[in-house]
């Protein structure tokens, strides 16, 4: 199993490789997107929920997505990146949602960096 730094750190990454790797549609971020891309949570997601695609249940709402998997999401995840609560995931989504964080090449902007380390002392 992933440690929470380990996914915050391989989450920074992804999405500052290549912006290309965010889910986008219609401006908004979902957690499947037509184009088989995938947000923050979304590209944790074991093959069956990563098929549902644009389908998938709340695939554009992650409030609701939130409410309804209060708990635990273990069962949509792959498995090394199972064992951890719905809050985790919820800021992590948070912190890859927030516009001011991602610079124009969605590299981490100063508001970015300081988010990156508040969720490492949170969840380390």
């Amino acid at each position: 199993m992933k440690t929470k730094l380990e996914i915050i750190e391989e989450t920074v990454k992804y999405y500052t490789v290549d912006k290309n790797n965010r889910a986008m549609d219609g401006g908004s971020c979902v957690y499947n997107a037509e184009d088989g891309s995938h947000c923050a949570v979304g590209r944790c997601f074991n093959q069956d929920f990563k098929d549902e695609g644009v389908d998938m249940d709340y695939n554009y709402d992650s409030d609701a997505f939130a409410l309804q998997h209060n708990g635990s999401i273990d069962h949509m995840l792959m498995k090394e990146y199972s064992g951890h609560e719905t809050t985790f995931w919820s800021d992590l989504q948070n912190f890859h949602d927030r516009p001011r964080y991602w610079g124009t090449n969605f590299d981490l902007t100063h508001d970015g960096e300081k988010a990156v380390i508040k969720l490492k002392v949170e969840y380390s």
